[in-house]
């Protein structure tokens, strides 16, 4: 809201009215732009055996289906053997 107030002010764009500053912003609006810390590239703990940490992800909807006419996947790994299971879903 500032930067549209800093536009008005400035004159910056044409067209701007006193109206779309008493708009009230959504509590969502304001936690969508909230700041995220990125995932750390490292975990903070390491598994020192087999099956201590499992890592998973879930594929979104491939637009292409498989031979199988699978339209998703997951995938299961272990931290500490990074042996992988790739499973599709259907």
């Amino acid at each position: 809201m500032n930067a549209i107030k800093q536009m008005q002010n400035f004159e910056i764009v044409m067209g701007i009215g006193g109206a779309i500053l008493s708009i009230p912003i959504c509590e969502g609006c304001i936690l969508g732009k909230h700041h995220v810390s990125s995932f750390p590239f490292k975990s903070n703990s390491q598994s020192i055996k087999l099956l201590e940490l499992i890592h998973t992800n879930f594929s979104n909807s491939m637009q292409t289906l498989t031979q199988g006419d699978a339209k998703y996947f997951v995938i299961f790994i272990d931290e500490y053997s990074w042996f992988m299971i790739f499973y599709f879903i259907h």
